[in-house]
């Protein structure tokens, strides 16, 4: 009865294109076949979301914490890390002293409270500058906007000023400055350069790889030798002509790196379109005269996606050291901005006395390389055509 059934729906579908939907079963498209296979993996998805979450700490993160980062913090130099409030009441008074010797000022009278509330007296030989005296408190980050009372006739004021609790987690640098809120902005700048050059070398690659791997010929042969020149350039080299002309800034990060990587990236989709042209369905459509664009966009590109995810997946973690690279020399991101090769760089300076400035880094950096090489693997077989695991 079945058989029957189904040999009357097929004897319809063949005078009726619209029942011929209802017989043959839906197959899903590349992509939602990639998304699939790609969700079956544990270890895909959580190294997708440990990487989502460490973008999503690097992008948000700044915007909440409280410590700016490039707020100096002189009476905490090379703090470690911990959650003890500060400051203790003996750093309070070296820090009040020394604000008010900054200001041209000395203190008479001094009293703190439980509540790290300081009550005091200063004294100026000539006339005390009342704003000086508060930016002089404000510069050290320790103190809230303090009440100011000047004693008429007098070089003398009574001061009340309410402490800032400050608590660093991974500690301060060399400089006073909070390690952890350089390293989110840190991995905001790193990741910015790792993906604008990661993009750069997979629009120019790719493109450049697939004209000249489908072209073939003296076509291939030209542009592959202008690759092999370009080859011959030392980065180095190539980001001094650039500091030259353009001078230290960010934009020459992505000049640089981006101008450099596609090299590579065009080589590999060229072989992979030389292997795949050669297919039969290749020659299939161009016996059915497809336009060479049509080919190429429909044809070649899909079957190649495996490899180019997995070399960009790969070249995310070179970018970010040819970055770090690049700031230890002077010649990438410059004071005060932060990225993780220069956190990294200033860390390896204090390795013996303060290692946690190499640690948090180097952890933030390796965890942040290893998700992405995950993903670009899991991402690598999903996408390829011929795994049907």
């Amino acid at each position: 009865m079945c058989s029957l059934i189904r040999a009357c729906r097929w004897e319809s579908a063949m005078t009726d294109p619209a029942a011929l939907r209802d017989v043959i079963p839906h197959e899903p498209g590349l992509w939602h076949q990639a998304a699939g296979r790609f969700l079956k993996r544990r270890s895909a998805v959580g190294s997708a979301a440990l990487l989502l979450l460490v973008v999503g700490i690097c992008v948000i993160g700044p915007l909440l914490y409280p410590h700016p980062y490039n707020q100096v913090y002189r009476d905490y130099i090379l703090v470690p890390p911990g959650l003890t409030p500060r400051p203790d009441p003996t750093t309070i008074e070296k820090g009040f002293a020394k604000a008010v010797r900054d200001a041209g000022a000395k203190v008479v009278e001094y009293r703190i409270d439980d509540t790290r509330v300081v009550t005091a007296v200063v004294e100026a030989r000539r006339n005390l500058d009342l704003d000086l005296m508060k930016k002089s408190l404000a510069i050290r980050g320790l103190f809230a906007p303090p009440h100011m009372t000047a004693e008429p006739g007098t070089s003398r004021a009574a001061l009340t000023v309410a402490t800032n609790t400050i608590v660093f987690p991974l500690g301060t640098d060399a400089n006073g400055r909070d390690l952890l809120a350089r390293i989110m902005v840190g991995g905001r700048l790193s990741l910015l350069i790792g993906l604008t050059a990661t993009a750069v070398s997979l629009g120019i690659g790719v493109i450049y790889g697939a004209i000249a791997g489908y072209v073939g010929g003296r076509t291939d042969a030209f542009m592959m030798r202008a690759v092999d020149v370009l080859y011959g350039i030392p980065l180095l080299f190539f980001v001094i002509i650039l500091v030259t002309f353009l001078g230290r800034n960010i934009l020459l990060m992505f000049i640089a790196i981006g101008a450099i990587e596609w090299l590579t990236m065009s080589r590999i989709v060229r072989g992979q379109t030389m292997q795949v042209k050669a297919q039969e369905y290749i020659l299939s459509a161009r016996v059915a005269a497809l336009p060479g664009r049509t080919i190429l966009l429909r044809h070649v590109l899909p079957n190649i996606l495996g490899p180019v995810v997995v070399y960009a997946a790969l070249n995310l973690p070179a970018v970010v050291l040819a970055e770090s690279f690049l700031s230890f020399l002077g010649l990438g991101v410059q004071e005060p901005m932060a990225s993780w090769g220069v956190l990294v760089a200033d860390g390896a300076g204090h390795m013996e006395t303060s290692p946690w400035l190499l640690i948090y880094p180097g952890i933030a950096l390796v965890v942040t390389l290893l998700s992405v090489t995950w993903v670009g693997e899991a991402l690598h077989r999903a996408i390829d055509p011929k795994n049907l695991d």
